[in-house]
């Protein structure tokens, strides 16, 4: 392409016929691989731009699942811890009441 350019220029200098007709058939093959290029060029970087947003959200998505685990951990942690405190709660009322239906002698 470059070479039929450099041929198309000689020709419209020197004055052959319908050169002129080259040069700007030339031109506008030029514009079209320019706006291509630049096409190209916008979808390489929205790609790019995509590509990072994607990144950047499963960042955030694992470090909201750690979180969460975290969470799940300590309220499975408190639940446990409540279980035991209502057996022992219940445990003590039992004693409470065994104490009351058994009145201890030295007390009399």
């Amino acid at each position: 392409k470059a070479q039929e350019l450099e041929d198309a220029k000689r020709e419209f200098l020197l004055g052959g016929v319908g050169n002129t007709q080259k040069l700007f058939l030339a031109r506008e093959a030029r514009q079209r691989a320019s706006a291509v290029t630049d096409s190209l060029k916008k979808g390489h970087e929205r790609l790019r731009e995509a590509n990072k947003q994607a990144t950047e959200t499963e960042h955030i998505g694992v470090e909201t699942l750690q979180e969460l685990r975290k969470q799940r951990e300590t309220i499975i942690k408190m639940r446990d811890g409540a279980t035991n405190l209502s057996d022992n709660l219940n445990q003590a009322q039992a004693h409470v009441k065994e104490l009351d239906k058994n009145p201890c002698s030295v007390m009399q």
